[in-house]
C-alpha cells in the first residue's frame, strides 16, 4: 500500500504529508493507529517516497477518484465497512481540504491504479 495515490498529482491540491494526516485522522477516529495497527509492509511508501512515484489523476464525474480497495483488504473490511470508510474519507476531505474526492472500490478507478 502506498500513500502516493492519496496525494498530488492524483488528488490536486493535497500534499502527501496532508494525505497522511487525513488517513491518520480517519483511522484515529476508528481507534486504529495508521502505522502501529497495520502489519509490517502494509505501508510501502510514505510521503517522502511519493516524489519519485507520481500517481496520475483519475477523475470520476470531474472529481479525483482514489481506489481504497487495497486499504479495505488490508484491514479485512466487509463491503459494508469499506463503504463506511469511503464516506468517512470523503467527509474528512471536504472538512480538511474543502475538496470533493471520490474514495472508491470501483473497478474502473482500481484497475487504473
Amino acid at each position: 500500500m502506498s500513500i502516493c495515490p492519496f496525494c498530488e498529482p492524483a488528488v490536486k491540491g493535497v500534499g502527501c504529508r496532508q494525505a497522511e494526516f487525513l488517513l491518520d485522522f480517519v483511522f484515529y477516529v476508528r481507534n486504529i493507529d495508521l502505522y502501529d495497527d497495520f502489519g509490517p509492509g502494509d505501508w510501502l511508501d510514505g510521503p517522502m517516497e511519493c516524489e519519485d512515484k507520481r500517481t496520475p489523476p483519475h477523475l470520476f464525474k470531474g472529481k479525483p477518484a482514489v481506489c481504497i480497495r487495497k486499504l479495505c483488504e488490508i484491514r479485512k473490511y466487509s463491503n459494508h465497512e469499506c463503504a463506511k470508510l469511503e464516506i468517512e474519507l470523503e467527509a474528512a476531505a471536504r472538512q480538511k481540504f474543502d475538496l470533493e474526492v471520490d474514495y472508491t472500490t470501483d473497478e474502473d478507478a482500481c484497475r487504473k491504479h
